[in-house]
């Protein structure tokens, strides 16, 4: 029994001694250990120096590349101050085997002398500050603003087209090239996220716009300096104007501030029914001549009124009295296609014209009527500069009106607007001094003249009507 424990014990000890000699012939010094490699480069087999030569003409920085649409940025790694620590990955590999107790260490060898295998990833210095200033000059030479199409009128309608916008979204950038990089140590190709913005007037929009479909014209006495020079600047700043569906116009906002410093001139205006010189005289017809093209096109009036006085150059009940922080002609494009209004000055005449789209327009017509009048009251002042008994009519009055105007479209007519203009008293001066010596019958009195036929002719004289 003795005997059989004896031969046991040996052969165990045998084994050991065996399995350690094997084990120990496995293990190499000054070379790393077999199955080992870093990023796919096989440097097992190798001692730490000739590894190192190995990685540095194998393992190398690659370029990274930017690319939009037909724009490309490219740059090397290694320029802009990436590199790779090959002492530090290689000591990790020369590790592998080495690091633990003995027999850890003996079976890390076996198995990667057997069936396992192990690869490293490199240790890298990556500088990504270097890669922010290239990202600020991407966005630089890419970001740009949408461009609405834009319409001109001339002899024909012109277009041109709009243009999408582009803005490169920065941190999704960078995420996207740290990412990369660190993945990947070769060729990087990066394409650059940008969110396109579209812009708000397209031209397939504007191309619905094919003709005219309001127009209306006034005259006024050219000879007047002031009034036409109003006219004509007032006109300017309704021209070429786009209206997009729904967008409304202030025609007082379009102007601007009527007065001195901005261009305006002195000329005759009416204020509280009464004819004065004041600053913008001829403004109104500019506001008249839109509000009544705008009638014809169908477009839809938020803010609007009549004069306190009918105006000469249109019919009864078709003007709009505007003064720039009291009353204003707005209105709105209510098509769903874009409009787009023009207005100008040729000789004596003043006309307004919207663009549209005639295809879906239906022609109207506008009339208008007087339904009321007011007789003027008579009101009786004493005067003692005047001999007794005379009677001077200081101020004729006016009768009060009220009309009516009414717009026609395929047969069917309905209201527009309903206006008033109001009655003004009829002043008479009665003398009450001494009474009058008797002078030659043949002699013309001045205060017998019609006052009213004086104010009309005057009136006629400066607007050619009001």
């Amino acid at each position: 029994m003795k005997k059989v424990i004896a031969i046991l014990v040996s052969s165990i000890l045998l084994i050991a001694v065996s399995a350690a000699i094997y084990l120990n012939s496995l293990t190499q010094d000054e070379f790393i250990y077999p199955s080992v490699s870093i990023e796919g480069i096989d440097i097992s087999g190798y001692s730490i120096e000739e590894a190192k030569t190995i990685l540095e003409e194998r393992l190398n920085l690659g370029k990274i590349a930017f690319k939009f649409e037909d724009k490309s940025w490219d740059y090397s790694l290694k320029d802009l101050g990436f590199s790779y620590d090959y002492d530090k990955s290689i000591k990790e590999a020369y590790d592998i085997g080495r690091e633990n107790n003995l027999i850890n260490n003996w079976i890390t060898i076996f198995k990667l002398n057997h069936s396992d295998s192990v690869d490293l990833k490199s240790y890298r210095t990556n500088n990504y500050q270097e890669l922010d200033t290239i990202y600020n000059q991407i966005k630089a030479e890419i970001d740009r603003p949408a461009i609405d199409a834009t319409l001109s009128i001339s002899d024909s309608i012109s277009i041109t087209p709009d243009q999408v916008g582009a803005e490169v979204d920065i941190e999704k950038l960078k995420l996207l090239a740290k990412n990369m990089i660190e993945e990947n140590h070769k060729e990087i190709n990066i394409e650059v996220p940008v969110n396109i913005t579209q812009a708000s007037i397209k031209k397939a929009q504007l191309s619905e716009i094919n003709g005219v479909i309001g127009e209306f014209t006034t005259s006024f006495n050219a000879k007047v300096a002031g009034r036409s020079a109003n006219i004509k600047l007032a006109s300017s700043k309704v021209d070429a104007l786009l209206l997009m569906p729904g967008q409304e116009l202030s025609f007082n906002n379009a102007t601007g501030k009527i007065s001195l410093s901005t261009g305006y001139k002195n000329a005759p205006v009416i204020v509280k029914g009464e004819l004065q010189e004041g600053v913008g005289g001829g403004v109104c017809q500019v506001s008249t001549t839109l509000y009544n093209s705008v009638l014809y096109a169908g477009l839809e009036v938020l803010q609007r009124r009549s004069h306190s006085i009918p105006s000469g150059y249109v019919s009864i009940g078709r003007d709009a009295a505007v003064s720039y922080g009291s009353l204003d002609f707005v209105f709105k494009n209510s098509h769903d296609y874009p409009v787009y209004i023009t207005e100008w000055v040729s000789g004596n005449t003043v006309t307004a014209k919207i663009y549209g789209n005639t295809t879906k327009h239906k022609n109207k017509t506008l009339s208008s009527e007087v339904v009321e009048r007011i007789p003027r009251q008579v009101k009786y002042i004493n005067d003692p500069t005047l001999p007794l008994g005379k009677e001077v009519i200081d101020d004729p009055g006016r009768d009060g009106i009220k009309s009516v105007t009414y717009e026609t479209v395929d047969g069917v007519t309905k209201v527009v607007s309903r206006d008033h203009y109001p009655v003004r008293t009829k002043i008479v001066k009665v003398g009450t001094g001494p009474a009058e010596v008797p002078v030659n019958s043949n002699t013309l009195n001045p205060n017998d003249l019609n006052v009213q036929d004086i104010n009309d002719q005057v009136t006629d004289l400066i607007f050619g009507g009001r």
